[in-house]
């Protein structure tokens, strides 16, 4: 399992950073294989066109102030298609 780096500090808009994020990661794993090119882009596609996006708290950049409250860094959070942070529950995907 490949470790992340910790995030830096940013005062970028929250969809714009994980759309970067996910972006990264793409083009980091996805040139291998075009099945998980598709895969990948998914997150890509859901950020880039302001629909609702589901990932784990730890996804958060370092200084969100939602990254470090009570509770699992794996707790699934969902960003609104009005950019609004709220928690979510897993859908029947199990994400």
């Amino acid at each position: 399992m490949v470790r992340r780096k910790a995030a830096p500090a940013t005062d970028t808009p929250l969809r714009v950073y994980l759309a970067e994020q996910a972006r990264s990661l793409r083009e980091t794993y996805g040139s291998t294989d075009p099945i998980l090119w598709r895969e990948l882009s998914k997150p890509v596609e859901q950020l880039e066109s302001g629909q609702p996006h589901q990932f784990r708290r730890y996804e958060l950049p370092g200084n969100h102030p939602a990254r470090w409250p009570e509770g699992d860094s794996s707790n699934l959070l969902t960003l609104t298609a009005d950019d609004v942070l709220s928690t979510s529950e897993p859908t029947a995907t199990g994400w």
